[in-house]
């Protein structure tokens, strides 16, 4: 595995995270499955304070973004710690 992969597993499981939090279809009812999107703004802190004020739908979209950088740097950072610590 690599630095890129690292990062490519976090963003789309943070992805799949939000997937599995949002209820799709039909579309008019697009948002979050829980009343107030909190198990999104939680996975998110540091940076869901940005976005915290917006109503659902705007949440999920910073969140799909935001979040999802978020989490590949997370990714990215543990794997660069991991291979540092235990390096052949």
């Amino acid at each position: 595995m690599n630095n890129r992969t690292a990062f490519f597993i976090g963003l789309i499981l943070h992805l799949f995270f939000i997937w599995t939090r949002i209820k799709v279809f039909p579309f008019k009812d697009f948002g979050c499955i829980n009343k107030d999107c909190t198990s999104i703004v939680i996975v998110d802190i540091p940076i869901s304070i940005i976005y915290l004020a917006f109503s659902d739908p705007i949440l999920i979209l910073f969140s799909g973004i935001l979040g999802s950088l978020l989490w590949g740097l997370y990714f990215f950072l543990i794997y660069k710690l991991f291979y540092k610590l235990f390096k052949h």
